[in-house]
């Protein structure tokens, strides 16, 4: 029946019906073609770029090299914050208090470059989220108080006074440089 059909319309009007069906319906083969061209010449890229080049310099060996180190170097900085995270608390919890205070136009300015490296999708995607949320400076400042006030105090120096203490009870601190030194810088003496 579509023999008969197509057979009235002609010859042009087989090619009318081919690009009227090709507009809604892909040509496989043609599309697997393109896939397949493409990756060839994605294959000669990356091949070329692999390949030595005849009288490259020692300069450019080094700014190809310097050229390929930001995304290894980034990644591997993901990775060591979610190892600094556990390792000490207080320490992650300042400084990213501290990123908090950053401008929004140099974090835009970083972020800009980071997804020069990486792909802007996420960045997008967090700005349609609204992005973090606005963190007022008392607020930072008060969380960095209290983030002080939970350090242990260091007391190292006590501790090393008390257990070098000689048997006689008196502390080698009792030196009278020492104490001299400490007077004039407002230390506390004995």
């Amino acid at each position: 029946m579509w023999d008969k059909i197509l057979g009235l319309l002609g010859a042009g009007g087989l090619s009318t019906v081919k690009a009227l069906v090709g507009r809604f319906v892909a040509d496989k083969d043609a599309t697997a073609a393109a896939i397949h061209a493409e990756t060839l010449r994605q294959l000669e890229t990356y091949g070329a770029e692999s390949a030595g080049r005849s009288g490259a310099t020692a300069w450019d060996s080094l700014v190809d090299g310097l050229n390929r180190l930001p995304r290894p170097l980034m990644a591997f900085a993901v990775m060591a914050m979610m190892v600094w995270a556990p390792l000490d608390p207080i320490g992650f919890a300042e400084a990213m208090r501290a990123y908090a205070l950053v401008p929004e136009w140099l974090a835009t300015t970083l972020f800009g470059v980071a997804a020069f490296y990486f792909t802007a999708r996420h960045f997008e995607k967090r700005l349609e989220l609204g992005g973090p949320p606005k963190v007022p400076l008392e607020r930072v400042i008060g969380d960095i108080a209290a983030m002080e006030a939970m350090r242990p105090k260091n007391n190292r120096a006590e501790k090393n006074a008390t257990s070098l203490a000689s048997p006689t009870g008196q502390s080698p601190l009792d030196n009278q440089s020492i104490l001299d030194w400490r007077r004039r810088n407002g230390g506390n003496i004995k």
